[in-house]
């Protein structure tokens, strides 16, 4: 994926050097001091091995496969389909397949978005589309990688964004139905494998929850955690600390093959950076917004390789086969032709996104990406896996490579 001349590799995610870049700067002594001591810790507790802190939990929601949108019983679900075009700058179109993990080392366990068009507070546990669509968008690539656990859950639904409900009586059913998943996940499947925990907008804010509340101060669990990538979600820090806001064992990623860590961060045009009233990206009272910089952790030069469902409701409903004629795959991929870093003004830390060169010939595919289409105080929210899955990715090899080999 990321490359000194342009070559896509798909069929060899290896993994290597894992380095991040935090918007509103870092501490070394924070992760350092912390990583020694839960080494330590991990040494006297013997939590190698595989510890059940849920003691052989059941469920008559997610036991079996029936309420699971990807899951590694299911012969065939949405983290299947793994094909892909490649265009580059010159327009020029080739097969990029990603390619199928063959023994996934660890695993991947994904909580989505708001999509649920379901007209009552939660969603019920059928998924429709949007369900289906945003999870081949957002969860299936990391199938490159991971075992994907994808469950359904109650999430809170579209039509209630903007009353409060996230914080209500149907937030706290969307986290305890995620959490029922996550349970069922830990004591029946995991068996000490590491994981790495993927969510954006409302599945972040859930996965925050879950972290805080359920794997933070549990080292039988945080030793499992390969990292947690958290998109949309503002997951906050002290100014100038990685830890210490939300979490207070589990860091920012910033340095080379570590593991145990947070990649999080919110997007927004760099022409069009947020401003008061932003909604993602903001200080919250003594804390700041963690930005983790996937482009330049996946040891990039500040080009993002973005990979973009051609369609799906993250993009606004977009239809990218309108970038060139005749693609009939799952997916765009797009090497190089966004300039990403993280960013601050003001009280904000976002993911600042803008082209990368004038010249360049995707244009309905950079029009499409760079659309804030929920207004700009939502930025780019709706795009913020696809802005730089190619660097999530290889984000992911480089942290499994590193965790396995302990």
């Amino acid at each position: 994926m990321r490359h000194a001349g342009g070559r896509w590799a798909w069929g060899a995610l290896v993994a290597g050097l894992v380095v991040v870049a935090a918007c509103g700067g870092g501490d070394d002594d924070d992760s350092g001091a912390k990583a020694k001591k839960d080494d330590d810790t991990k040494a006297a507790s013997g939590v190698e091995t595989a510890v059940d802190p849920y003691d052989g939990f059941r469920s008559d929601v997610h036991d079996g496969t029936t309420n699971w949108l990807c899951h590694p019983d299911l012969d065939e679900d949405e983290c299947t389909d793994l094909s892909a075009t490649e265009i580059t700058a010159d327009g020029k179109t080739k097969q990029a397949d990603l390619k199928e993990a063959d023994d996934p080392a660890i695993d991947c366990f994904y909580v989505y978005p708001t999509v649920s068009l379901d007209k009552t507070p939660n969603s019920d546990l059928k998924p429709d589309q949007q369900e289906k669509t945003t999870v081949g968008a957002q969860a299936a690539p990391f199938a490159t990688t991971c075992r994907v656990f994808a469950p359904v859950y109650t999430q809170v639904t579209l039509g209630q964004i903007g009353t409060g409900a996230r914080n209500s009586e149907a937030g706290a059913k969307a986290y305890e139905s995620a959490l029922d998943a996550w349970k069922v996940y830990i004591s029946q499947y995991n068996q000490g494998r590491g994981v790495i925990l993927i969510g954006h907008s409302q599945g972040s804010f859930v996965l925050n929850q879950l972290i805080q509340q359920e794997i933070d101060d549990q080292p039988e669990l945080r030793f499992r955690l390969v990292s947690a990538i958290l998109l949309g979600g503002s997951a906050q820090a002290p100014d100038g600390k990685l830890v210490g806001g939300d979490f207070q064992n589990i860091p920012a990623c910033q340095k080379a093959d570590e593991v145990g860590c947070v990649i999080t961060y919110s997007s927004y045009p760099t022409a069009s950076p947020p401003a008061d009233g932003a909604i993602f990206a903001g200080a919250r009272g003594d804390t700041r917004s963690l930005c983790t910089d996937p482009v330049a952790l996946a040891g990039g030069n500040d080009l993002a390789d973005s990979i973009v469902p051609v369609k799906a409701p993250l993009i606004g409903g977009g239809d990218l086969t309108k970038t060139a004629a005749g693609i009939t795959t799952r997916y765009v991929v797009l090497p190089d032709m966004l300039k990403a870093s993280c960013q601050r003004t003001g009280a904000y830390d976002f993911f600042g996104v803008g082209p990368a060169s004038a010249d360049d010939k995707r244009t309905v595919a950079l029009e499409g990406l760079l659309d804030e289409r929920l207004g700009d105080t939502w930025g780019l929210h709706l795009q913020d896996s696809s802005l730089a899955m190619g660097d999530l990715l290889e984000i992911a090899a480089q942290e499994a490579e590193a965790y396995t080999k302990g």
